[in-house]
């Protein structure tokens, strides 16, 4: 009886045991295949993984090789100066090639300047000789410089060099030149050789078109005064019609006849289409100061501008309509042109075809004048 017992145990046990494995068994099993299907997700992805590193290596790379391009390529701009030492600027970096692979070698690059432009000052002036100017080195930084201006003699008129130096961390040295120049304060500038003619008799109202020859003849421009005029606009004298005073606009063509002696004038945009029939490029420079007029003067080019005769004092003196827009034109009398050819501080100096020669007026007087009829000035930028 007892034996039957614990043989019944038995089988109980190894039932229990049967269903704990056939319970545990899918478990078991579906870890296995987990980690094995987790195994091969790695293999695949590994490869993937492997390929991106890659490809963000060769990124940076040339990401390196690009930046260090730019550096290459990137010139500092530098101001119209003269340098000692003649050379091409050199890249920060530059690589060579050996054997498949590239070295990096630094070279040099030395300090650029700014603000060197020309001085110009009187006697006795003070002067700055570090406003406005600057060094800078390869990156952009600011640098020192010295200058030496041993050779300028600021008692004397003349013109002078002065010499800067910059030295960067490197110890890199670059050099340049600015020019000085001193003026006496009664000192006159005078552009040589000016051609003259008179007017009189032929063109009793040509001044515009006899100063526009004179300055073409300047530059060696084969032109008759006929020619200018033939080619120069005109519009009627001033009429009377129904008690109504007409005539044409002296902006857009000669009132009259330059030919006869009641012919009126022409301002500055008519003479500047008949210059430029012969040679182009005139400059329309009306609106700006006498002073800088001069300025032109200064640098050898001849101006011409809309005054009065013998630099009277005038007024408007007649009104009439422009019958086309019934624009109405105040006419200013003793209407002259004449080039500017030299000035100093109380003289400017001019072609005058009025009386056929260079003649000089007060500039106090002249500016006045210039002023009154508009500021008109055209030149030929050389």
């Amino acid at each position: 009886m007892k034996s039957k017992k614990t043989e019944n145990k038995k089988q109980k046990k190894i039932i229990l045991i049967a269903i704990l494995i056939f319970a545990f068994l899918p478990v078991f099993f579906y870890s296995k295949i987990q980690k094995t299907a987790l195994k091969n997700e790695k293999n695949l992805i590994q490869p993937s993984l492997d390929l991106l590193a890659l490809q963000i290596k060769e990124t940076k790379q040339e990401t390196t090789e690009e930046n260090e391009d730019f550096l290459k390529n990137t010139l500092f701009e530098e101001t119209q100066c003269s340098y000692e030492e003649e050379e091409q600027n050199e890249s920060n970096l530059s690589k060579t090639k050996t054997n498949g692979n590239y070295e990096k070698i630094e070279v040099s690059q030395k300090p650029s300047f700014t603000g060197l432009d020309k001085i110009d000052i009187e006697l006795g002036e003070p002067v700055s000789l570090r406003e406005g100017v600057h060094a800078y080195d390869a990156s952009l930084k600011e640098v020192l410089y010295t200058y030496d201006d041993t050779n300028v003699f600021y008692d004397q008129p003349g013109t002078y060099t002065i010499t800067y130096k910059a030295v960067d961390a490197l110890k890199q040295e670059r050099t340049a030149t600015r020019t000085i120049e001193i003026h006496s304060p009664n000192e006159t500038i005078m552009i040589p050789n000016f051609p003259t003619y008179n007017q009189h008799p032929k063109y009793p109202n040509g001044c515009e078109s006899v100063a526009l020859y004179n300055l073409l003849r300047y530059y060696n421009v084969d032109v008759s005064i006929d020619a200018i005029v033939k080619n120069l606009k005109k519009g009627k004298s001033p009429y009377t019609k129904n008690n109504k005073r007409y005539g044409g606009n002296p902006e857009i063509e000669f009132v009259g006849d330059p030919r006869k002696q009641n012919g009126y004038g022409v301002y500055q945009k008519p003479i500047i289409e008949v210059a430029n029939l012969f040679k182009e490029g005139m400059i329309d420079y009306t609106g700006h100061p006498l002073e800088e007029v001069l300025d032109l003067v200064k640098q050898g080019i001849p101006v011409q501008v809309w005054v009065s005769i013998n630099l009277q004092n005038t007024k408007v003196c007649a009104t009439w309509t422009y019958s086309k827009t019934k624009e109405k034109i105040k006419w200013i009398c003793r209407l002259h042109s004449v080039v500017v050819v030299g000035y100093n501080q109380e003289e400017v100096y001019v072609s005058d075809s009025y009386t056929g020669k260079i003649e000089s007026y007060s500039r106090k007087q002249f500016e006045k004048i210039y002023n009154l009829f508009g500021k008109r000035a055209i030149y030929y930028p050389e």
